[in-house]
């Protein structure tokens, strides 16, 4: 949480920050669609999209959102 705002993701690519008070979207921001490699025995997660919990830098504002890794994706 950072000034009031609970910063979430979901695997659609969409990071959040919400408003912890009351949950009004303060914000959005979609990161683009899944991207799904071709040609990589990658069964288990595909398409790749964020799976992690995003974290925000409160002295920059910046916030960061990981998705799972692939050698080969983009």
């Amino acid at each position: 949480m950072d000034n009031g705002h609970v910063i979430v993701a979901t695997e659609g690519n969409t990071v959040y920050s919400l408003n912890a008070g009351d949950g009004t979207v303060a914000w959005s921001q979609n990161l683009g669609p899944p991207v799904v490699p071709t040609g990589f025995p990658w069964r288990r997660h595909r398409p790749h999209r964020i799976t992690s919990t995003p974290v925000i830098d409160s002295t920059t504002g910046i916030v960061y959102a990981v998705r799972l890794p692939c050698p080969a994706a983009p």
